[in-house]
């Protein structure tokens, strides 16, 4: 799996190359990667308010039913 982090909110009818039509801000693993990873973790990501969106892409050929759980923590740099 990989998991992606996007600028501003994706619709449910994004087109599927949606990484070449919306900025991303960050994935795991990385850009240069083609294959993804179990458990894959973005931490210490500062961004400014606003809107983004999450995407858990799963990047392998089996066809088996799997299991996907996202956790997602917020943390306050200024205290409040």
């Amino acid at each position: 799996m990989s998991l992606e982090i996007f600028r501003d909110f994706l619709p449910n009818n994004a087109a599927v190359n949606w990484s070449a039509q919306y900025d991303m801000v960050t994935r795991q693993p990385k850009l240069d990667s083609d294959s993804g990873e179990v458990d894959p973790l973005i931490q210490n990501l500062t961004l400014s308010s606003g809107l983004y969106s999450i995407v858990v892409v799963y990047r392998d050929s089996y066809t088996e039913q799997v299991d996907i759980s996202l956790g997602v923590d917020f943390v306050s740099r200024n205290g409040s």
